[in-house]
């Protein structure tokens, strides 16, 4: 059950940069303290990366909606694919540095 949970709560969130967690937890129909305690260890172990914003007044949504200072919200960190593309290409390069050097000392032998 807790990873039918997890698996929901993870794919609830996936297409937000932000969700309203009161309108979350009627949605998955848990209380709010429940899931609030859900997502911070998902957050604690990697499956979500993002942050829970507990504070602010004025919070905006995906789709400029705001929101009331009684609504907790979590926003969510996207990827950035240049950066993605960049450790990509640094590793590949790194990867033929080492398999090169090593054929060209095998040549010396």
């Amino acid at each position: 059950m807790d990873l039918i949970r997890t698996r929901a709560i993870v794919q609830y969130i996936q297409p937000f940069s932000s969700v309203d967690l009161a309108t979350m937890s009627n949605s998955l129909g848990m209380s709010q303290d429940m899931l609030l305690m859900e997502i911070e260890q998902l957050v604690e172990k990697g499956k979500i990366k993002g942050r829970i914003d507990l504070i602010d007044q004025v919070c905006p949504h995906l789709h400029a909606r705001m929101m009331k200072a009684d609504h907790q919200v979590l926003h969510i960190r996207a990827s950035d694919a240049r950066q993605d593309a960049y450790k990509s290409a640094l590793d590949v390069g790194q990867t033929i540095t080492a398999s090169t050097r090593a054929a060209i000392i095998r040549l010396k032998m």
